[in-house]
């Protein structure tokens, strides 16, 4: 498995971005890592931004537009890193093992944009949720090629739809609960679950007994 490092925010982060549009997005990620976003309004983004709603009309139809833009900028940019770590391995247990430490090297960066795309975006109105939606039917879809890796036919794509969501359930848990670090701490955990129903408990095992890479120097915890 290549190691694992993790970008500088500026690399992918929408608040980076010159101009209104990064004023706009600090401002969104700054107010819903303080106040949960179903306490964010318009006006609040505006002030804090700095900027008038004919300056944010230009860009965003309303406050879910701009939340949405911003999370699929977040979604895309993982998920493109994702799939890049992932074709270096030529294993389905390695492609698991490189995607899972990929997306969480990208989480540990910075606290308000890991809050704003595990948290806030579950409750930041159906578009954004149908958005998320479409990473895990990616996700999904690597659990489920773990089928070929042993010629599995007595389990199909609902196992990997089922297996995939109690994973997230539970990242999404540890990091509300506790840290970066918490969330560090399951992950041989979650290889643990990912890897038994396809390659059985004597793999699974290996994984629960693997020590998880450590965090980057500069990582957020």
């Amino acid at each position: 498995m290549e190691e694992i490092t993790n970008p500088k925010v500026e690399d992918s982060d929408p608040s980076g971005a010159p101009g209104t549009q990064g004023r706009i997005a600090d401002a969104l990620l700054d107010l819903c890592l303080e106040r949960g976003y179903p306490d964010v309004t318009l006006p609040m983004v505006l002030e804090r931004a700095g900027v008038d709603s004919g300056e944010f009309g230009r860009h965003y139809a309303d406050l879910e537009d701009c939340f949405l833009k911003i999370y699929t900028g977040y979604r895309d940019d993982i998920m493109g890193r994702i799939a890049a770590a992932v074709a270096e391995e030529p294993t389905w247990r390695g492609r698991i093992r490189a995607a899972a430490y990929t997306m969480l090297g990208y989480m540990e960066v910075d606290e308000r944009r890991t809050n704003f795309i595990v948290i806030e975006v579950r409750r930041a109105g159906e578009r954004a949720v149908v958005s998320m939606g479409e990473a895990f039917e990616e996700m999904f879809d690597l659990l489920d090629s773990g089928r070929d890796e042993r010629g599995r036919t007595d389990i199909s794509r609902a196992t990997a739809e089922a297996v995939g969501g109690t994973i997230f359930f539970r990242m999404n848990a540890a990091f509300e609960q506790g840290s970066m670090e918490a969330v560090r701490a399951k992950m041989p955990e979650m290889m643990y679950m990912a890897v038994l129903p396809y390659l059985g408990p004597e793999a699974a095992e290996e994984e629960l007994r693997a020590t998880p890479p450590a965090a980057s120097p500069g990582s957020g915890g």
